[in-house]
């Protein structure tokens, strides 16, 4: 059970980093590590006074976090991949991960796994990540973020293509995303 008052400062975080307990996720990527069954990743977010750490709650190994830029340019059509209900029916199985593909790897022995996230990001369950996952690596690679100050982002536009969603459970494109402001 997971208390989400709990709080860690920056000092003591910059430890767990550097003591490899904690990685930074930020930028976005693929999980790997545990699945909700075998104890997950605590999830922990930056204040936003900037001096510390708050409990956000758990993710899973094969759930895939879009950095803060992503998820605000494609926030209109997250909920139309991020479908648990209804991908949660494909027979789930670990699959080959593409080279191209962003990782967050907590995969190591001992404890604790966290993953630490400034705010605005998004979490793609295992399931939809798994269908949309090369139409998710290009939302994460198109859009991103640059920290002006300890309080503020700002949309930095890596690349600003048309990215075909394409469903890989379906092997069908499902529609086009445009750039969204």
């Amino acid at each position: 059970m997971y208390f989400y008052d709990m709080f860690f400062s920056l000092p003591t975080m910059e430890d767990y980093v550097a003591k490899g307990w904690a990685i930074n996720g930020t930028k976005g990527g693929l999980i790997l590590g545990p699945s909700h069954d075998e104890g997950g990743i605590m999830m922990w977010q930056r204040t936003t006074e900037g001096d510390g750490y708050r409990l956000k709650g758990e993710v899973e190994g094969y759930e895939y976090i879009l950095n803060p830029g992503a998820s605000h340019c494609y926030r209109n059509i997250f909920s139309s991949i991020n479908k648990h209900d209804e991908h949660q029916n494909e027979n789930w199985a670990e699959y080959s991960i593409p080279e191209n593909i962003s990782i967050i790897d907590t995969r190591r022995s001992g404890e604790p796994r966290f993953i630490l996230l400034d705010a605005n990001f998004s979490i793609v369950n295992k399931y939809s990540t798994k269908c949309y996952l090369n139409t998710i690596e290009k939302m994460n690679n198109a859009r991103s973020f640059e920290m002006l100050d300890e309080k503020t982002l700002k949309i930095v536009y890596a690349n600003l293509a048309p990215i075909d969603i394409y469903n890989s459970c379906t092997n069908e494109v499902e529609g086009t995303l445009v750039r969204q402001e």
